[in-house]
């Protein structure tokens, strides 16, 4: 062989590791945001679903006459939004890392 191949052979190697890291590095960034897609939709199901149940048991509780002791009233309204809250947070968080 002489250098001129050497040179070539060299060439064709190291063009094929930077193709092969391009590939991989596009694959990252696309399972990243897959991922954070996933990730966000989960939380809006989870708001979706909490904010939900919450409506059930007040509508359950008015429509069989049903009265909550002043705990279970206090502490699903003190909790309630705090939940939601941090729902939201977590959704903005994924949303930050997703743009």
């Amino acid at each position: 062989m002489n250098n001129v191949e050497k040179l070539s052979v060299k060439k064709q190697f190291f063009l094929s590791v930077k193709s092969f890291i391009d590939k991989m590095d596009r694959f990252t960034n696309n399972f990243e945001s897959y991922f954070l897609e996933i990730i966000e939709r989960i939380i809006y199901i989870i708001i979706a679903l909490f904010i939900s149940s919450v409506f059930y048991i007040y509508v359950h509780c008015l429509l069989n006459d049903k009265i909550l002791n002043n705990k279970q009233l206090e502490v699903l309204l003190k909790e309630t939004p705090t939940v939601i809250v941090f729902l939201i947070i977590c959704l903005m968080i994924v949303k930050f890392f997703k743009s």
